[in-house]
């Protein structure tokens, strides 16, 4: 007879006892035996039964069976959606576990999904605790492995850069550098303005050179002085 740990336990419910004429209520039944429903583990109980006319039923031994269905408590420890940047080592805030019997060193917590801090993307890792019982409960946080940095743009060339009167503006050009994107993935996407240049006007005028990357950090502008 099944008894959820931690639960009552009435020793009537674990056997039938009928008569052909006697109600229930007049028989009387006894057991031995004792039912510990804290802790997990089988028992018996011996039952006997007898009527006001002195018949005697004939014994039974029944199994009380004491069992643990309740699943482990876990809990994040932090955000369940987090940021780490690349190429940086992710360190994992871990989980709180609990159970209604168990010891907490008892319950085993099974870590499931890996962080490649790498390659930037959305991982999603599993803890899953169970507990001795075969119970188990599970939680998932999801880690971002993001990129923060800006790009950097240097100079090629002099600043401020003299420019001739009536000759087109050569640009020199720019070195940009990255922690993660390379010249090729940042090229395209550098945006030069020297459309207030006029090479035939004597005067003070400004390239910019800007970039913004994949990820929406944008560089600091750069300005080049031409005169």
């Amino acid at each position: 007879f099944p008894v959820t740990i931690g639960g009552a336990f009435n020793p009537y419910d674990a056997v039938n006892i009928t008569d052909n004429f006697w109600p229930l209520a007049n028989l009387l039944v006894e057991w031995v035996g004792i039912v510990d429903v804290n802790n997990p583990g089988t028992y018996f109980l011996r039952y006997g039964a007898r009527d006001p006319r002195g018949n005697i039923a004939n014994e039974v031994l029944v199994s009380i069976v004491v069992v643990d269905r309740v699943a482990p408590s876990i809990a994040l420890n932090g955000l369940n959606n987090v940021n780490t940047e690349v190429f940086e080592t992710f360190n994992d805030p871990g989980v709180t576990v609990t159970d209604n019997y168990w010891p907490t060193n008892t319950i085993l917590v099974e870590v499931k999904g890996n962080v490649n801090t790498s390659i930037i993307g959305s991982y999603v890792r599993w803890y899953v605790a169970k507990d001795p019982s075969g119970n188990r409960d599970s939680v998932s946080r999801i880690i971002n492995v993001v990129k923060t940095t800006k790009p950097v743009i240097r100079l090629l060339g002099n600043d401020p850069y003299n420019l001739p009167r009536f000759c087109p503006f050569e640009d020199p050009g720019v070195i940009l550098e990255d922690v993660f994107y390379n010249d090729a993935q940042l090229r395209p996407l550098l945006v030069v303005d020297y459309s207030k240049v006029i090479n035939h006007i004597p005067g003070l005028y400004f390239v910019t050179y800007n970039i913004t990357d994949p990820m929406g950090n944008k560089a600091k502008v750069i300005i080049v002085t031409g005169k």
